[in-house]
């Protein structure tokens, strides 16, 4: 039985141990654990992501688009908040004349130049932030107010999403996003988490150098009262 999951199908998946691999991803380099399909002779990767809630809808996708698109497309999809980059997409075999043709007929939405939402509505708040982190490209991640809402810092998630990206990059505000330099040797150059963010630490050291107090203290109250064990008579 199959699934509609962000506009396109999903087969369920049970793979052996032995055909676990691992594969590094032309946009961010990340690397995720993947099997390898034993229903053709072309292997194609399977990316196992985080799943993401399954979106379901009365609309029957392409025939033509179940043929030609993998398996590891919709679970990329799912774990990407169902945003998608080209290189992404052709990496995973899919042809450009098959993407245009989902573009057309309005099966997935254009965001940004080479990235997409694999559905016919608007992006989540995550697949804005994914999208962000796919626009700037390798080593690119959310900066403080993004990683703030995902690490529960903030309460209110930040409009345009603030990227991180190295320097040499375009740094500026591009529609949903707000791209800054990210000066080396500022941080640790650890990203954690998916979409890649900065580690608590970091992302509490800008807050407070940034943010006002009224702002940042009630939350940084919540975070400290959640960690803190709670003592049993």
């Amino acid at each position: 039985m199959c699934c509609l999951v962000e506009g396109l199908f999903c087969q369920p998946l049970k793979p052996s141990r032995k055909d676990r691999a691992r594969l590094t991803l032309p946009d961010t380099g990340q690397t995720r654990t993947i099997i390898r399909t034993q229903l053709s002779d072309d292997l194609n990767p399977q990316i196992l992501g985080t799943p993401h809630v399954l979106v379901s809808g009365p609309q029957t996708p392409d025939v033509r688009a179940h043929r030609e698109f993998p398996p590891a497309l919709t679970l990329l999809a799912q774990a990407q908040a169902g945003v998608v980059s080209r290189d992404q997409i052709r990496f995973l075999g899919v042809t450009d004349a098959a993407l245009g043709r989902m573009l057309r007929e309005g099966w997935w939405r254009h965001i940004a130049r080479g990235v997409y939402h694999t559905a016919p509505t608007d992006p989540t708040w995550n697949g804005l932030a994914w999208a962000g982190v796919l626009i700037g490209g390798h080593r690119a991640r959310l900066g403080p107010e993004a990683s703030g809402f995902l690490h529960n810092l903030i309460d209110a998630a930040p409009r345009p999403v603030d990227v991180l990206v190295p320097v040499g990059r375009s740094a500026r505000v591009r529609g949903d996003w707000r791209f800054s330099r990210e000066r080396q040797g500022a941080r640790s150059t650890r990203s954690v988490a998916d979409p890649p963010r900065l580690t608590v630490e970091d992302t509490v050291l800008d807050l407070c150098a940034s943010a006002t107090k009224e702002m940042l203290w009630p939350c940084l109250r919540r975070r400290c009262s959640e960690e803190r064990p709670r003592l049993v008579d």
